[in-house]
């Protein structure tokens, strides 16, 4: 029976099983646990900072019951820089139990605590033992090896090939060197370069390498270093010849769109990348490799794990992602291939060839025999660029969904459903800025299908009536203007 269980049966013997008539007093004695340590305090003293010490101390459970010990931690050590094992424990009548304390000091400060053993024990169940170490500057190694792979590549059987690499103490204190292993195919062999096994500051050796293929296929290699540097303490350097067999690369994954509506903003994610040798983390690289010829798009973050990416017109649109390992391994280039094509009944486009000008994409609703241009009723562009031209809704209103003034363009704009009517497209040099002549191009979509695309060498001022769009039941169509537009438009919107 348990020790609650007990207390009732003794009770019962005293009351019942004794002669009452003697007078004796009788007295019931608890049995409990008790914890007690062989340590008052536990003292690290100094550590260099990157370095780690352990101490051990004895907990003894010296009452007459199991001692039930919760947790084992250490009061404000939210840094981590103590570490406790174990941290739970059951311990018998008499039964001791060993405590390891490790002290790593993450900057240069006392780290004065408290140990809480918080057990069962009735009379103490919040034990505590002062734990003091300060992290202190001192001089420490530091291994450099560059570099961390060597790939032999191709390599005829018989062939002997020869590869190098550094290695380096950059740290202050010296670099002792306890141990090296090469592992892997035995078609790989350290030549020299180990004849030291201590490196002062600053110094370094060049290790030889060599490849001598003997049969078909690839192979790969870990030349694994052991050393005192406290925070790389085993380093490995990767060889690999002839496609290095049945080695593993890094790989790039990521998300791909198959289509797209223009303009937008895409943000690819390269999370699902990974490295099956499990060399992390792994640095990204994102490239376009194709986009329409009047695109002037790209990667503004070409080296993080996400990264936006402006689709600016329409079409098609290539981008790939390399990623490398922590030991620079770069994985094949995984691409994606989409489309943007644009999802409005009307979309038109303008781009222009040259960097430092301004050009302006005007879309007309036709009234009353005319285009009038520049006023807030009719004409959608860079100053009215949401004008509300259908009976409800927006629908059939038209939007200039971008308005570049820095120069190549694009500016764009749509309408999701026209109304019935006849709307114009011109284009106005507005600012040369010192382009000079420029060569703007125009295009048309009716229904995400290109229908026309055309261009014109501008100057400053002109004023390009490209042509006309009709809609009909549904259904439209473009026409080029033949007509000579009169140059030097004012350079703001009129008033109605």
């Amino acid at each position: 029976m348990q020790q609650n269980q007990l207390l009732p049966f003794y009770l019962s013997l005293a009351l019942f099983g004794c002669d009452t008539d003697k007078g004796n007093d009788y007295t019931i004695n608890r049995l409990l646990p008790k914890i007690v340590s062989d340590s008052e305090t536990l003292e690290f003293g100094d550590i260099v900072v990157l370095y780690d010490a352990d101490m051990e101390f004895n907990i003894l459970n010296a009452g007459r019951a199991p001692l039930e010990i919760s947790s084992i931690t250490v009061e404000g050590n939210n840094d981590g820089v103590y570490t406790i094992l174990p941290e739970t424990a059951e311990l018998a009548v008499d039964e001791t139990l060993t405590v390891g304390v490790n002290f790593k000091p993450a900057t240069y400060l006392p780290y004065n605590r408290d140990l809480v053993i918080t057990s069962n024990d009735e009379e103490n169940p919040e034990f505590r033992i002062p734990i003091q170490g300060e992290g202190i500057d001192g001089p420490v190694p530091d291994i450099d090896i560059t570099p961390q792979v060597i790939d032999f590549g191709l390599v005829n059987q018989g062939v002997t090939a020869t590869q190098y690499f550094q290695l380096s103490n950059v740290g202050t204190g010296v670099l002792e060197i306890t141990d090296v292993q090469l592992e892997g195919s035995g078609e790989f062999e350290i030549v020299n370069g180990f004849a030291n096994s201590a490196y002062q500051q600053d110094q370094s050796t060049t290790i030889i390498t060599n490849y001598t293929p003997t049969a078909e296929g690839g192979a790969n290699a870990i030349i694994k270093i052991t050393t005192n540097d406290p925070d790389e303490e085993n380093v490995e350097i990767t060889l690999l010849g002839n496609g290095g067999g049945e080695f593993e690369y890094p790989v790039a994954d990521f998300n791909c769109p198959s289509q797209v509506d223009p303009p937008t903003t895409l943000n690819f994610d390269g999370g699902n990348s990974t490295d099956p040798a499990g060399n992390l983390p792994l640095t990204y690289n994102w490239e376009l490799v194709s986009r329409p010829s009047i695109s002037h798009t790209d990667f503004d973050d070409s080296d993080n794990q996400t990264s936006p990416f402006f689709v600016d017109i329409a079409g098609d649109y290539t981008v790939q992602l390399t990623v490398t390992n922590s030991i620079g391994l770069s994985s094949e280039p995984t691409q994606c291939s989409f489309n943007a094509t644009p999802d409005e009944s009307v979309h038109v486009e303008l781009s222009w060839n040259t960097g430092n000008s301004d050009f302006d994409l005007h879309f007309v609703q036709y009234s009353e025999g005319d285009y009038p241009m520049f006023t807030y009723d009719h004409d959608c562009c860079w100053c009215n660029p949401n004008p509300a031209w259908g009976a409800s809704g927006t629908s059939d209103d038209p939007s200039l969904s971008l308005d570049n003034r820095v120069g190549y363009g694009p500016e764009a704009v749509h309408i999701e459903t026209p109304s019935e009517g006849t709307y114009g497209v011109f284009v106005h040099y507005f600012d040369d800025k010192g382009g000079g002549l420029t060569t703007a191009t125009v295009r048309i979509y009716i229904d995400g299908t290109m229908i026309e695309e055309t261009g014109l060498v501008m100057d400053e001022r002109d004023l390009w009536y490209v042509g006309d769009i009709f809609w009909v039941g549904g259904n439209g169509s473009f026409y080029l203007s033949e007509e000579d537009v009169e140059a030097g438009y004012m350079n703001q919107c009129h008033e109605d």
